[in-house]
Protein backbone atom coordinates (compact mmCIF):
# COMPACT_ATOMS: atom_id res chain seq x y z
CA UNK A 1 0.00 0.00 0.00
CA UNK A 2 2.97 2.64 0.86
CA UNK A 3 4.43 1.58 -2.64
CA UNK A 4 0.75 2.16 -4.04
CA UNK A 5 0.86 5.11 -2.39
CA UNK A 6 4.64 6.28 -3.16
CA UNK A 7 3.48 6.19 -7.29
CA UNK A 8 0.05 8.02 -6.92
CA UNK A 9 2.39 10.92 -5.53
CA UNK A 10 4.24 10.57 -8.32
CA UNK A 11 1.59 10.29 -10.75
CA UNK A 12 0.31 13.62 -8.96
CA UNK A 13 3.82 15.42 -9.41
CA UNK A 14 3.44 14.75 -12.96
CA UNK A 15 -0.08 15.32 -13.39
CA UNK A 16 1.05 19.02 -11.76
CA UNK A 17 4.35 19.36 -13.78
CA UNK A 18 2.27 18.44 -17.10
CA UNK A 19 -0.83 17.52 -16.98
CA UNK A 20 -2.36 19.97 -14.37
CA UNK A 21 -6.68 19.55 -15.25
CA UNK A 22 -5.93 15.93 -14.17
CA UNK A 23 -4.29 16.50 -11.11
CA UNK A 24 -7.72 16.45 -9.48
CA UNK A 25 -8.35 13.14 -10.36
CA UNK A 26 -4.78 11.79 -8.58
CA UNK A 27 -6.21 13.33 -5.67
CA UNK A 28 -9.18 10.26 -6.21
CA UNK A 29 -6.56 7.77 -6.19
CA UNK A 30 -4.85 9.32 -3.01
CA UNK A 31 -7.69 9.77 -0.85
CA UNK A 32 -8.83 6.43 -0.63
CA UNK A 33 -5.23 4.74 -0.53
CA UNK A 34 -4.16 7.42 2.63
CA UNK A 35 -7.54 6.43 4.10
CA UNK A 36 -6.89 2.78 4.08
CA UNK A 37 -3.32 3.29 5.43
CA UNK A 38 -4.41 5.16 8.30
CA UNK A 39 -7.24 2.49 8.92
CA UNK A 40 -4.53 -0.75 8.68
CA UNK A 41 -2.45 1.25 10.86
CA UNK A 42 -5.56 2.54 13.52
CA UNK A 43 -7.66 -0.17 13.96
CA UNK A 44 -7.73 -1.69 16.93
CA UNK A 45 -9.33 -4.99 14.94
CA UNK A 46 -5.77 -5.06 12.68
CA UNK A 47 -3.49 -4.81 15.49
CA UNK A 48 -5.08 -7.73 17.54
CA UNK A 49 -5.16 -9.89 14.36
CA UNK A 50 -2.02 -9.27 12.93
CA UNK A 51 0.42 -8.10 15.71
CA UNK A 52 -0.95 -9.56 19.12
CA UNK A 53 -2.17 -12.93 17.24
CA UNK A 54 -5.38 -13.23 19.70
CA UNK A 55 -8.59 -12.48 17.85
CA UNK A 56 -10.53 -14.79 19.34
CA UNK A 57 -9.54 -13.36 23.16
CA UNK A 58 -10.09 -10.06 21.58
CA UNK A 59 -13.50 -11.13 20.30
CA UNK A 60 -14.96 -12.59 23.60
CA UNK A 61 -13.58 -9.40 25.63
CA UNK A 62 -15.48 -7.36 22.86
CA UNK A 63 -18.52 -9.57 22.71
CA UNK A 64 -19.09 -11.86 25.89
CA UNK A 65 -20.60 -14.81 25.41
CA UNK A 66 -24.13 -14.67 26.72
CA UNK A 67 -25.23 -17.50 29.19
CA UNK A 68 -28.52 -19.28 28.68
CA UNK A 69 -30.70 -19.82 31.02
CA UNK A 70 -32.31 -24.06 31.69
CA UNK A 71 -35.72 -24.36 30.82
Amino acid sequence: MVAELAAAALGAAIDAAYFPDNLALSFLTIVPDLLWLAYFFRSTRIRHIFYLHDWDMAVNAIHPLKLKMAT
